[in-house]
């Protein structure tokens, strides 16, 4: 689709139950929209307000199901995706997130007006009853002297049943009028999901700078509905006043609702309560370290044990710099991640290509899919180490083992990302690699080293003869249980493992 992730702002997302909430305030998303209306040219990008009825229509009654796929990819590939509703802003707060505020089409299409009337920039209204989007334009006009009306257009749009099958025409008729109009903010008006799906299946065609997914809010607008009470709408009680005005329409949406909403959210945040205070010991330093071999890289990142709020915006402040090359995420040590863990997370996947999820652990698993985000992870996940260096492989077919080099005056740890065999060391130059060690303790890092033959033992005693040759100790560090079993084989057990080495499964 069109529009870009709301991963490419300036905010780590908030997952929620399944979807990235954006978190920010109503002046941060107005001046997103501003931002993306000014530009003349590029893809329209599309603006989501969720609420419960989202989530509800979305997502299935069993923890990790999807019941709508077409909604939910909406949702995550917007360009931003804010909090319609104080429900939702709990229940993030309450899993970990932090959303600030709940942002509403209602609040924010009147605010949008004053600044589009300001900045001259053309507004078209689509969707809703004639009679009342035509009504909601005047009255913006009326609020706002100088507002430009792009244009008012009221189809009847199918996005479901066999009618889909003859609406490419008349789409493209509607995005015409749209695009010829010279609106830079598109208001759509169809309500959840049928406007979220117009716009996926014609983003493409769709020339302004931004669209919103409004649901009712002409009615609003135009005065066909009243709003609560900003003490009601602050208490999150709206929804009693709209159910107290219309209880013949809404008590079987808000009872099923609110029903289905509890239920699926109260398995993750039961989870959050009991294993969020037992899982301890973040470790202060994520950055594992940067590998290269020839002019490709891999940055390795492992995960805390607690992924949280604090955690995982200082794991993708490791990773900010981390645009060319892969990414890998070693989850072997992570126990626990919440709706802020898991928000980090989609950003850095959807950040680039090259991104890997490496060893989630049982309790990974298991959180992963109470917040329905095993979908979206399973893509990059590699379970075993064999499986993470074949896909290294095939995004560096030339490449070999990947080594990096972290220095201190006290120690050199050479840790090596790859097989050490003779073909995976073709391309390392071995004179360079003993002459970066300089003096210290040598540390060789075998913990993403999946096999090992003759070559590769001829170069780790070399490095460690380097090594003793001035007076300083070196040995090999987490070898995997194959690479230990080699060695032992070898007869080089006492040179290289000493007594206090453990291999690594």
């Amino acid at each position: 689709m069109a529009g870009i992730s709301s991963t490419t702002q300036g905010w780590l997302p908030v997952w929620l139950l399944g979807l990235p909430l954006s978190p920010v305030t109503h002046e941060e998303s107005e001046s997103a929209v501003l931002a993306w209306a000014r530009k003349p040219k590029g893809s329209c990008q599309f603006v989501a307000t969720s609420n419960v009825d989202f989530l509800v229509k979305a997502l299935t009654w069993s923890p990790g199901g999807i019941r709508h796929p077409e909604l939910v990819d909406v949702l995550r590939t917007a360009a931003m995706n804010t909090a319609d509703g104080m429900p939702l802003v709990w229940a993030a707060r309450l899993l970990g997130g932090d959303i600030p505020a709940r942002v509403s089409g209602s609040d924010l299409v009147p605010s949008l007006a004053r600044s589009a009337a300001k900045e001259g920039l053309p507004v078209f209204l689509l969707g809703g009853a004639e009679a009342v989007t035509a009504r909601a334009a005047e009255i913006l006009l009326e609020q706002n002297p100088g507002l430009l009306i792009a244009g008012v257009d009221c189809p009847f749009v199918f996005t479901e049943g066999g009618k889909i099958a003859f609406e490419a025409e008349k789409d493209r008729a509607i995005c015409e009028r749209i695009n010829a109009s010279g609106a830079r903010i598109l208001l759509i008006g169809f309500g959840n999901p049928k406007q979220e799906m117009w716009f996926q299946r014609n983003s493409y065609r769709l020339q302004p700078g931004v669209a919103l997914g409004v649901g009712g809010t002409f009615n609003f607008v135009a005065g066909e509905i009243s709003r609560a009470p900003e003490w009601m709408q602050r208490a999150g009680l709206e929804w009693v006043f709209r159910f107290l005005e219309e209880p013949g329409r809404l008590w079987k949406r808000y009872a099923v609702g609110l029903a289905k909403f509890s239920c699926i959210t109260a398995p993750p945040l039961i989870a959050h309560l009991l294993f969020g205070a037992m899982a301890r010991g973040n470790a202060p330093h994520f950055l594992k370290g940067t590998f290269f071999s020839g002019s490709a890289s891999v940055r390795v990142l492992v995960l805390p044990e607690r992924l949280v709020n604090a955690t995982a915006e200082a794991a993708h402040e490791c990773l900010e710099d981390a645009v060319e090359g892969a990414v890998v995420l070693d989850a072997s040590r992570c126990r626990f991640v919440d709706a802020a863990g898991f928000g980090m997370l989609w950003r850095v996947m959807q950040e680039g290509q090259g991104r890997y999820l490496f060893a989630p652990g049982l309790a990974f698993r298991a959180l992963s899919r109470l917040h329905r985000a095993t979908d979206f992870l399973a893509p990059f996940t590699c379970h075993e180490l064999a499986a993470l260096i074949a896909r290294l492989a095939e995004r560096f077919p030339a490449a070999g083992c990947f080594v990096s080099i972290e220095g201190t005056p006290e120690e050199t740890r050479v840790t090596f990302l790859g097989g050490l065999t003779a073909a995976d060391l073709a391309h390392i130059n071995r004179d360079d690699l003993v002459k970066a060690l300089g003096n210290g303790t040598v540390a060789l890092d075998l913990s993403y080293c999946p096999r090992i033959d003759g070559d590769g033992l001829a170069l780790l005693m070399r490095l460690r003869q380097y090594a003793m040759a001035r007076g300083f100790r070196a040995s090999v560090k987490n070898p995997t249980q194959a690479v230990a079993r080699s060695i032992e084989v070898a007869g080089l057990a006492a040179d290289l493992l000493g007594s206090g080495s453990s291999a690594r499964l």
